[in-house]
């Protein structure tokens, strides 16, 4: 039956004319419950329509799944009711005020999700990490901040990370399509300290190779970080998406490491795609400061090379970086098979920008 059939039978069951006045089913008798008015027969015919629209079973499934994500979004959900889609961080307690210590409540619901994959989201709000990292040890997760989310590390001098990608908190854990969106990750790193920082980072296996060993399949696009001693780090990934819609800048150069203040860290990865990103070096002096927008090299002198890297259509502003070791450039790559950089913006550099 059509939707136009459906009114049709409607209207004949119960109707009137076109002047409102009371008028009575033809095929009853006549009895005082018959008897309708212009405007209760108009809201009985939009009241059956709407009813039998919502019987369409795709409509149905949109109308249910868009009470499900409002119930996600502002944590309404309980974990029973949980069957791999979304998964907000506030079913478990996770506030996002700013002040509370969140990271038990997101590690747990990383655990949740991480068993079955799905989205997370993070709900409006800032939370806080007091010097606790979440693992994720875990394949085929989504992790969405709906670019109004932001996760604070207070912690500035440890090996601290917001989030570690294939570690479970004793070993390597072979992670794949995983992919963080629209959060924005704030440290309090200064340069002091013989550790460095990191916003999100892939660990990697002792040993590796193209599609060998180490994760894979791993995106971050349109996140944000400031504050720590590198913004993003991979090794050993193959299929690293980076972009679009990132930004870093306030990166920390550590003094007593003689290294750190990069935006972008690529270690021995294979199949890179830096696309799409601004780097922006906060001005200043002193010798705490960004160093390198996108930092491309081997982990060591025993792993292969980067292979397959492109840099495509970043903008990158690197006028006025604090002064840390005269080697300040937008982008830098020490070693790479198969490097394409490509249309990027690159203003200042002390080395010309690119090297």
């Amino acid at each position: 039956m059509s939707i136009r059939d459906h009114k049709v039978d409607f209207l004949t069951t119960r109707t009137n004319d076109l002047h409102g006045r009371k008028v009575v089913n033809a095929a009853d008798a006549v009895a005082p419950q018959d008897y309708v008015t212009l405007k209760q027969s108009q809201k009985l015919v939009s009241s059956g329509i709407v009813d039998y629209i919502k019987s369409f079973k795709p409509i149905k499934n949109l109308i249910d799944l868009l009470v499900t994500v409002k119930d996600v979004i502002v944590g309404k959900q309980s974990t029973s009711d949980f069957k791999g889609d979304h998964l907000s961080v506030k079913m478990f307690g996770a506030k996002g005020d700013g002040t509370t210590d969140d990271a038990a409540a997101i590690q747990a619901a990383v655990n949740k999700i991480g068993a079955v994959g799905g989205t997370l989201v993070f709900p409006a709000g800032t939370y806080f990490l007091n010097g606790t990292r979440i693992n994720v040890p875990y394949s085929n997760i989504v992790f969405d901040g709906m670019g109004c989310a932001t996760i604070h590390q207070t912690a500035p001098t440890g090996y601290m990370y917001c989030f570690l990608v294939a570690y479970d908190g004793a070993a390597f854990v072979r992670s794949h399509d995983v992919r963080f969106t629209g959060l924005t990750f704030t440290g309090e790193a200064d340069g002091s300290g013989t550790r460095s920082s990191y916003a999100i980072a892939v660990f990697a296996p002792s040993s590796y190779s193209k599609g060998v060993g180490g994760a894979y399949n791993i995106s971050i696009d349109h996140c944000n970080a400031s504050g720590f001693s590198i913004g993003f780090y991979a090794t050993g990934v193959t299929g690293f998406y980076y972009g679009p819609g990132n930004f870093t800048t306030g990166m920390k150069y550590i003094i007593a490491l003689a290294a750190g203040g990069h935006g972008l860290v690529v270690d021995s990865s294979f199949g890179v795609w830096i696309t799409g990103n601004r780097f922006t070096a906060q001005p200043g002096t002193g010798t705490a400061g960004d160093r390198h927008a996108i930092y491309v090299e081997p982990s060591s002198t025993t792993q292969i090379p980067p292979e397959d890297i492109h840099i495509i259509n970043n903008d990158v502003d690197w006028r006025t970086p604090a002064y840390t070791t005269g080697y300040e450039d937008g982008i830098q790559c020490l070693s790479g098979q198969g490097v394409v950089i490509s249309h990027n913006r690159v203003r200042g550099g002390r080395q010309g920008g690119i090297q």
